[in-house]
C-alpha cells in the first residue's frame, strides 16, 4: 500500500519525551488509544494510487479528531498545529500533513469517518460508559459555508437567468467567430479562453438557480446551493445555514445519534434520530425527552406504540408551561377535534351549536422517509359568521365557515395533554434544556464553532460527527 510509514511505537526525539510535558491524563494520549482500536479497514481499502505516499489514516484520524475536539478545525491551522504543538506531535509523530492532504483525507473519507461514530459508542459500551438511560434530542442551527452578499432572490431568479443566457449566447458566437479566423481550437489571444472560462462557470450558476426555481425557493446561495435560509435564534438574522441534530445519553452524556439536516424544522427528524441511534447502539430507547418543535401526533404515536415513554409538548401545552400553567384547561380556547360529535352512518360532524359539517376531502398533509400522514376535511354546510360562538370555532373573522381536520393520531395529542398535567412530566421538560443545551454550548462558545468550514449538506454533516465525536472522547476522558 502506498503509505507513508507510520509507527506509533516510534519515540520521537524532541530533547525531551511528550510524557516529560504533557500530564499524564491528556487528551492526546486518549485519542491514541482508542484510535487504535477501531476498525479502519475501509479506509485502507481506498488504495492510494502512484505518487507520492499518502498519510496513515490513524495519523489523520487522531489529528482531526483532537483538533475537533480542542476547536482546530481549519485545514491550514491543523498543519500548522502539526508543526508547533507538542500535543500534535505526539499523535503525529513528527510527520507534518500539508493542509490540503488533511482537507481531502476529510473529504474523500466522509463515509468511512461518520462509521466510525457508532464504533467509538461500541467501546464505550465495553467500557461500560454508556449507560442508556433517557435521551434527550435537539437541533442548533450553524451557518454555512457561504456569502451572504452571494445570495439571490425569488423575484430575481428570471432576470438573473436572462443575463446569463444573454452573455453565453454572445460569448458563443463570439467564439464561433473566431474559430472561422483562427481554426477551430486556436483562440490567437487568450481573451476568448478567459470568456469560456467565465462560460463555464456561468453555465454553473445557470444550472443553480434553475434547480432554485425549480423547486419554488425563496431564495439560493450561490456559493453554497444546498444550504438553506435558517433564523439562528441567538442573533436574530436569517442566514444560509444548516441545522446540526443530536441526541443524548442523559445519564452517560455521550451523544448517541448525530445528523445534518437542511430544513429548519425539527418535527420530520424525531423518528429518524431515534432509528439512528438504534443503529448505533443496537438497543430500543425507553424514553426520550424533546422540545416542542420535534412534536407531532404521527412521530409521537409511532414512538409511544414501539413502547417509549416521551416527554415533548405539542406547542400549546409548550406555551402553557412557558407561562408556569398547571392544567390546559386555560390554554385551550379554541373548539378543537373532540368538541365536535362524529355521525358515522352519515359521515359527518356537528358542532357545539348543532351545525352540521360535511366530508369534502381527504389529502396528504406531511410525508417523510417513514410514513405518509393522510387528513380528512369536513366543512360546515351553513355560514359561521352569525353564530355566537364564531369567536372560539374560526380561525380568523374573515373566515365564513369552519373548516375541520381530521387527523388520525389526534388521540396522541389528547394523550400528551394529560401527560403534562403531572408535575413529573412538567420538572422533567424544564431539565431537559440543562442536559443538550451545554452540547451546543460547548461547540458554539467553548470551541468557537459558529460555521461550518465545508461546503454542501454532506461535507457539513462529516463535520458535525467529528464535532460529536471530539465531544464524546472528551467524556470518555472524564469516565476513565
Amino acid at each position: 500500500m502506498n503509505y507513508k510509514e507510520y509507527n506509533p511505537d516510534q519515540t520521537q526525539l524532541f530533547g525531551y519525551k511528550p510524557e516529560d510535558v504533557l500530564s499524564e491524563d491528556h487528551l492526546a494520549y486518549l485519542i491514541d488509544e482508542m484510535v487504535e482500536q477501531l476498525d479502519l479497514n475501509k479506509f485502507y481499502d481506498l488504495t492510494p494510487g502512484a505518487g507520492n505516499p499518502a498519510y496513515d489514516p490513524r495519523l489523520m484520524l487522531k489529528v482531526l479528531f483532537f483538533g475537533y475536539a480542542t476547536g482546530v478545525f481549519s485545514s491550514r491551522k491543523l498543519q500548522q498545529q502539526c508543526q508547533e504543538n507538542l500535543a500534535f506531535i505526539h499523535l503525529s509523530r513528527g510527520q507534518q500533513p500539508k493542509f490540503r492532504a488533511i482537507c481531502e483525507f476529510r473529504t474523500h473519507q466522509q463515509n468511512q469517518i461518520k462509521e466510525l461514530f457508532g464504533q467509538l459508542l461500541e467501546i464505550a459500551k465495553k467500557l461500560n460508559i454508556l449507560k442508556i438511560g433517557r435521551l434527550v434530542l435537539d437541533s442548533t442551527k450553524i451557518k454555512a459555508n457561504a456569502a451572504s452578499n452571494r445570495t439571490v432572490k425569488a423575484d430575481k431568479y428570471d432576470e438573473v437567468l436572462k443575463s446569463i443566457d444573454d452573455y453565453l449566447t454572445n460569448a458563443q458566437a463570439q467564439d464561433s467567430e473566431e474559430d472561422t479566423v483562427y481554426g477551430k481550437g486556436f483562440t490567437g489571444q487568450e481573451l476568448p479562453q478567459e470568456l469560456r472560462s467565465k462560460s463555464k462557470r456561468l453555465q454553473k450558476l445557470k444550472e443553480i438557480i434553475s434547480d432554485a426555481k425549480n423547486q419554488n425557493l425563496n431564495y439560493v446561495n450561490t456559493t453554497d446551493p444546498e444550504a438553506r435560509f435558517m433564523k439562528d435564534s441567538g442573533i436574530n438574522k436569517i442566514k444560509p445555514s444548516y441545522s446540526a441534530q443530536a441526541v443524548l445519553d442523559k445519564d452517560s452524556g455521550l451523544i448517541v445519534a448525530c445528523a445534518t439536516s437542511d430544513t429548519s424544522a425539527d418535527n420530520e427528524h424525531l423518528e429518524p434520530m431515534i432509528k439512528h441511534f438504534e443503529e448505533n447502539t443496537g438497543i430500543k430507547p425507553k424514553e426520550a425527552d424533546a422540545d416542542s418543535g420535534y412534536y407531532s401526533n404521527a412521530s409521537v404515536a409511532v414512538l409511544e406504540k414501539e413502547h417509549i415513554d416521551t416527554c415533548i409538548p405539542d406547542s400549546i401545552t409548550a406555551a402553557s408551561l412557558r407561562k408556569a400553567k398547571v392544567t390546559m384547561d386555560t390554554v385551550l380556547i379554541k373548539y378543537a377535534q373532540d368538541d365536535f360529535k362524529y355521525d358515522a352512518r352519515q359521515n359527518n360532524y356537528i358542532c357545539p351549536q348543532g351545525k352540521i359539517l360535511v366530508f369534502r376531502r381527504e389529502y396528504e398533509a406531511a410525508r417523510n422517509k417513514n410514513a405518509v400522514k393522510m387528513v380528512k376535511e369536513y366543512v360546515c354546510k351553513e355560514r359561521c359568521g352569525s353564530c355566537p360562538d364564531a369567536i372560539r370555532c374560526l380561525a380568523h373573522p374573515k373566515v365564513k365557515r369552519r373548516i375541520l381536520t381530521i387527523d388520525p393520531n389526534h388521540k396522541t395529542l389528547l394523550l400528551t395533554q394529560e401527560k403534562f398535567k403531572q408535575e413529573e412530566y412538567r420538572q422533567r421538560y424544564k431539565k431537559r434544556g440543562a442536559f443538550i443545551e451545554r452540547v451546543f454550548g460547548h461547540f458554539k462558545k467553548n470551541l468557537k464553532f459558529t460555521q461550518f468550514h465545508l461546503r454542501g449538506k454532506a461535507k457539513a454533516d462529516v463535520e458535525t460527527t467529528l464535532l460529536c465525536i471530539g465531544f464524546n472522547l472528551l467524556v470518555f476522558k472524564h469516565w476513565l
